[in-house]
């Protein structure tokens, strides 16, 4: 009797000991594993390389990838949503000139909070939590405008487009900014992919048009009423360029610049884009053009030659390469045929 208690009694030590281990082992495992982020379930590598890069005349270093992210305009969450980084994503902004998501990025745009159809205050840019924010040199500045310094007091960081503040930007610019965007991420791999099908995109357009003697003559036209706001020296021309196009205006070193009527008609554009967003509709901007009774007399509205561009393509984007087809399509529609 004895004895059959006895190895009952060690047969319960042995398991007991046996879970024991058992839990121990677990336990050991879960210690090794990646931390995650209980906010947003993005898991955090431990293998980060700090990072220290020069932004809008400042040096920004990063000792961990950010875990709470604000993107300040939709054509810059789509880079963001591109990366893969959409669970990193707490918040965006300024829907307000903005028509749709691109149809990749749909589901996963719908799932991020919007904190306001135009620029967001200060206490909803908070209560947001972020600790990193991508926004545009567009923000800076102003009663509403975002204060860098304070932002930096809560322990935020601010990563301002390049292509927004530096003069003149190029295509080589955008692809700066997605290979910044992926060090700050430590998603290289993704943004070298990105930057790879960009470049064969815009590639195999110059290819189509081959060797041009002379660019077409391209006026931008964004608004107009007593004068034209028209696009000057900036990302849109260098797509214009990238087309086979030349911005007639690509001497004023704006992004945007405001000219005389009899100036526009001087320069002779063979075609005009127009940016299409909230207000007036594209199709009353072309009524208002063929009307007008300067702009009427332009071979470029006689011979209707006038493509409309969502306004959000010609900012710096995944949406470029977009931009610079339909461009050379309506440029050289021959040899798109």
């Amino acid at each position: 009797m004895r004895k059959s208690f006895r190895s009952r009694l060690d047969y319960i030590i042995l398991m007991i000991v046996a879970v024991m281990l058992s839990v121990s082992l677990i336990l050991s495992a879960c210690s090794k594993n990646p931390q995650t982020d209980t906010k947003n379930t993005t898991v955090i590598t431990e293998n980060y390389k700090p990072v220290t890069l020069q932004n809008y005349n400042r040096e920004l270093t990063f000792q961990h990838s950010p875990k709470r992210v604000v993107s300040l305009y939709p054509h810059c969450t789509e880079i963001l949503l591109a990366l893969g980084l959409e669970n990193k994503i707490v918040g965006t902004a300024h829907e307000d000139h903005f028509r749709e998501v691109l149809p990749e990025y749909k589901d996963k745009y719908s799932k991020i909070p919007l904190l306001a159809k135009k620029g967001p205050s200060k206490e909803i840019l908070l209560s947001a939590e972020p600790d990193f924010i991508y926004s545009t040199a567009w923000d800076l500045g102003g009663p509403d405008g975002l204060n860098l310094q304070e932002l930096s007091n809560y322990e935020i960081q601010t990563y301002i487009a390049m292509p927004t503040y530096i003069k003149g930007a190029t295509m080589a610019d955008v692809y700066s900014e997605i290979e910044n965007l992926g060090n700050i991420f430590s998603v290289q791999s993704q943004a070298k992919k990105i930057i790879s099908s960009m470049q064969l995109r815009i590639q195999a357009v110059r290819d189509k048009i081959g060797q041009i003697d002379k660019p077409v003559r391209v006026l931008v036209f964004d608004q107009g009423s007593d004068i034209l706001i028209t696009g000057g020296k900036g990302l849109e021309s260098n797509l214009i360029r990238l087309a086979g196009g030349e911005n007639v205006f690509d001497d004023i070193n704006k992004e945007f610049a405001r000219v005389s009527w009899e100036e526009a008609v001087k320069r002779n554009p063979e075609v005009i884009i127009v940016h299409d967003y909230d207000l007036p509709p594209s199709k009353e901007k072309i009524t208002f053009i063929k009307n007008h009774p300067v702009l009427g007399k332009l071979e470029a509205v006689k011979k209707d030659r006038i493509v409309i561009i969502p306004l959000e393509n010609i900012f710096h984007g995944v949406r470029n390469p977009t931009t610079v087809e339909a461009l050379a399509k309506a440029f050289y529609p021959e040899k798109f045929e």
